[in-house]
């Protein structure tokens, strides 16, 4: 898993949030679900960056 910053594109609310690493082959077949802001609950989100390999 990578721990990533997300950005809201509606809000401007930053935050960070673990999601499975697709490049990982033991991760990429796994089911994801859909992240969205924890603020106003939007799904237009843009990655900043990774922050770390959650593990």
């Amino acid at each position: 898993m990578l721990v990533k910053l997300l950005k809201c594109q509606i809000c401007g609310h930053r935050f960070e949030i673990e999601v499975y690493d697709r490049r990982d082959p033991n991760e990429k077949d796994i089911p994801g679900y859909p992240i969205c802001c924890e603020r106003c609950n939007s799904g237009r989100l843009e990655e900043v960056r990774v922050i770390r390999r959650a593990g």
